[in-house]
């Protein structure tokens, strides 16, 4: 006859282990996919610019990128990058004067930046209105 061996369970550290893998795999392909989820569901919104300046994101590990820092009284701050290097980023934000402007964004920048700290969204395109 042959001697029936209980089954072994997997240790909680191999669990947990796994699943700390796991959970770095995702969040590295979910940033590589970032650019990839700003490009979809783009869509337009009217927001009041109130001013711009030259500026840069990144800091501390991350990469620095010259950006365009745009302040608006209803759509918060926002990032236009576009063309924008560290030669002409404060001409680039002269260019944006006060008014009204249908702003275009994708869909991580609508619905995920704001809820980061310090996240700042990145337009896609802008028409000033009038």
């Amino acid at each position: 006859m042959s001697e029936l061996h209980p089954r072994k369970r997997p240790s909680l550290k191999l669990v947990a282990l796994l699943t700390v893998f796991a959970l770095m795999i995702l969040a590295a392909v979910g940033v590589i996919l970032i650019p990839q989820w700003d490009n979809i569901g783009i869509e337009g919104r009217e927001c009041t610019v109130t001013g711009a300046q030259a500026a840069s994101s990144g800091g501390g590990r991350s990469p620095t990128l010259p950006i365009v820092r745009i302040e608006t009284s209803d759509c918060g701050a926002l990032a236009w990058q576009e063309g924008v290097t560290f030669d002409n980023n404060a001409e680039v934000a002269e260019t944006f004067s006060p008014g009204v402007y249908v702003i275009r964004m994708g869909w991580f920048s609508r619905v995920v930046m704001p809820l980061l700290p310090d996240g700042l969204p990145t337009v896609k395109s802008y028409e000033k209105e009038g």
